[in-house]
């Protein structure tokens, strides 16, 4: 059964709220052209209760704000995509929706995240750290950085660590071994090997089927953390 949206209290008027846009679009660019070309009937997709306070009714649609997408595979793009934005009348907050083609404050798409782990990967393997090898095999124009990659590899480690209970509901992970003291690289591999995902084909057709079955189930990015969960923030 599908979760309704549940958020803490939201406290004082203003604060922002990233929820997860759940579709089976492969790319953000299939998303941004469904937009302006075959409007997306975001009202339907929430349903009549307001997200953040619960009273139906409440919210209205504004107008979307843009943010950059940058991909690196097939190729190096890079473009601004909008993202729909509503307001909670009753607390004067906004929340918005965020495809799940990306992650909360990253500008890159989780295909670009992803296809350049499995470059690390490729090159942790071969004996070197994985990061260094990852940062001069893609485009240079891209500003992926050895540091970004690290940066990158927890963060999915990370969520794949938290969404591990919920992701064994799709996959059987009964010998993933997740510890912090652990090798991230193994873990990263070892989660993708029984995600069926090893290549850059099976993650083009499967890696979508990943971010659905999870966001679908628990309404929560895989990866990153939204707005609402992060500290310091109102």
């Amino acid at each position: 059964m599908q979760k309704p949206w549940t958020l803490p209290p939201c406290g004082q008027g203003g604060r922002r709220i990233q929820l997860p846009y759940v579709n089976r679009f492969e790319t953000i660019w299939e998303y941004k052209e469904a937009f302006f070309s075959d409007p997306i009937d975001f009202l339907a997709y929430i349903g009549p209760a307001c997200p953040i306070c619960g009273d139906r009714d409440c919210y209205q649609e504004i107008d979307p704000y843009w943010r950059y997408a940058i991909d690196l595979f097939p190729e190096f793009k890079k473009e601004q995509v909008p993202i729909a934005r509503f307001l909670c009348q009753k607390h004067r907050s906004t929340f918005s929706l965020l495809p799940i083609q990306l992650i909360p404050y990253f500008q890159y798409t989780v295909n670009a995240v992803i296809g350049t782990l499995f470059l690390g990967v490729s090159c942790w393997r071969m004996g070197q750290t994985g990061f260094c090898g990852a940062e001069v095999s893609v485009e240079p124009e891209s500003n992926v950085t050895a540091w970004l990659i690290f940066c990158w590899l927890m963060a999915v480690v990370t969520g794949l660590r938290r969404g591990h209970a919920e992701l064994m509901l799709f996959y059987d992970l009964s010998r993933i071994q997740t510890s912090e003291t652990g090798v991230p690289w193994q873990e990263f591999s070892d989660y993708f090997v029984v995600f069926g995902i090893d290549t850059e084909t099976t993650r083009r057709s499967r890696l979508p089927i990943l971010l659905y079955r999870y966001s679908q189930r628990t309404k929560l990015f895989l990866f990153g953390t939204p707005s609402q969960y992060r500290s310091g923030r109102a």
